[in-house]
């Protein structure tokens, strides 16, 4: 299983900085069911999918509706 930590990140706006934000990573081949526990458990709308290092997608609770469907 692949899913990374959470991470805490800054959202810069035009007029202020906003509190923190966390971002949810996870693998390409990360299973689908803890994926989704943890976005729900969290209530996360989306993680993004890192592969060596590198984003490759993103993943959202539209495609975990459309998955588990």
């Amino acid at each position: 299983m692949t899913i990374c930590p959470p991470v805490t990140l800054a959202v810069q706006t035009e007029k202020a900085v906003r509190s923190p934000r966390t971002a949810f990573f996870m693998g390409p081949d990360s299973p689908i069911d803890a994926v989704v526990q943890e976005m729900a458990s969290k209530k996360y709308g989306s993680a993004v999918v890192m592969q060596n290092s590198h984003v490759v997608g993103i993943f959202t609770t539209v495609d975990a509706c459309s998955a588990l469907a």
